[in-house]
């Protein structure tokens, strides 16, 4: 039955250890691996929006949030869009205060879009969700979102040994620094994906450097990156999940450019990540893929990764034409 008592407001930071509790009790729910704190929760609502224009939460009659959603904004040059976040405490669902957030944090974001001349852009807000998440999935299908692709999240157990692996002939790995090297790695992760169902719309370097290396998990010592002579020819960085899950270390990136494939590079790069995240204390290792990527798949599934959870990625089209255009 619709919960029609509860009303739809912006947010305030006073909800915020609500919404903390709201979303680690979901994922618990969902089986979800992201938990977050105040701090964390904090910097994610603010990435990229304002959650006390762009956050909506739902209260009951005592103004006890139940849930939120939201949508980031991201204003690239081919396209205006943003990624739609939230969640409603599993004792509260099923009585249409999901189906509400969504239209009330989509609606906002068409209104400042329809705000703004965007000329040829595509516009369109993107979703992607637990593929055992009935509810959720339920809600963006109603709400004329389209399946747009598929994911998995993969992971290793570090239960054994797992030895440092030697770069093939012709490779060097040197020390990654920042100032020297940072422009070069960020050409390369824009080109190693150009020809790859993997690939994403390039972004400045700035939002590069912003995403990758101006993080509080950002290290260093577990950026890889293989050179020929002043060229770089792949990459894998990682770095600790984070504190919700200290055991746990992450591959956030493996990429290898065009004309060094098939060397046997992008596996070796691997396992030495995966070696070092070992000699670090880390007992999991995870990351994720496209599931229509199979060359990638097979190279994690070789060193022994299996696939733990299944998303599936949804697209909301407000305006022009996302067809071409890969997230």
């Amino acid at each position: 039955m619709p919960d029609t008592a509860a009303a739809i407001r912006f947010f305030r930071w006073d909800d915020l250890p609500r919404l903390v509790e709201i979303t680690n009790h979901s994922a618990d729910i969902d089986h979800a691996d992201e938990r977050y704190t105040p701090e964390t929760l904090r910097e994610e609502l603010e990435g990229f929006s304002q959650p006390e224009r762009d956050c909506f939460v739902a209260v009951d009659a005592a103004g006890c949030p139940l849930g939120y959603a939201y949508v980031e904004w991201r204003d690239d040059p081919g396209r205006l869009w943003g990624y739609g976040w939230g969640s409603v405490h599993p004792d509260h669902r099923r009585r249409g205060i999901g189906v509400r957030l969504v239209q009330a944090a989509d609606a906002h974001f068409a209104r400042r879009a329809a705000a703004l001349e965007v000329g040829e852009r595509a516009v369109f807000i993107q979703r992607f969700i637990g593929s055992t998440n009935a509810g959720e999935l339920a809600i963006v299908r109603q709400q004329g979102y389209a399946a747009l692709r598929s994911s998995y999240r993969m992971q290793i157990a570090l239960d054994r040994p797992f030895p440092p692996a030697a770069l093939p002939d012709g490779f060097a790995l040197r020390p990654f620094e920042v100032e020297r090297h940072g422009r070069a790695v960020y050409q390369a992760d824009t080109a190693a994906f150009l020809d790859s169902p993997s690939r994403s719309e390039p972004v400045p370097y700035e939002e590069w450097h912003a995403r990758q290396i101006e993080t509080k998990v950002f290290d260093p010592a577990l950026w890889l990156v293989a050179w020929v002579g002043d060229e770089v020819a792949g990459f894998c960085y990682s770095a600790p999940w984070g504190e919700d899950q200290p055991d746990l270390g992450w591959i956030a990136q493996l990429g290898v450019l065009t004309g060094w494939r098939r060397h046997g590079l992008g596996s070796a790069l691997l396992r030495q990540s995966i070696h070092l995240l070992q000699q670090r204390g880390f007992e999991r290792v995870a990351l994720a893929v496209r599931a229509d990527n199979p060359r990638a798949l097979a190279i994690y599934e070789r060193v022994g990764m299996s696939i733990y959870s299944h998303f599936i990625h949804y697209r909301r089209v407000l305006r022009g034409d996302a067809s071409r255009i890969v997230s």
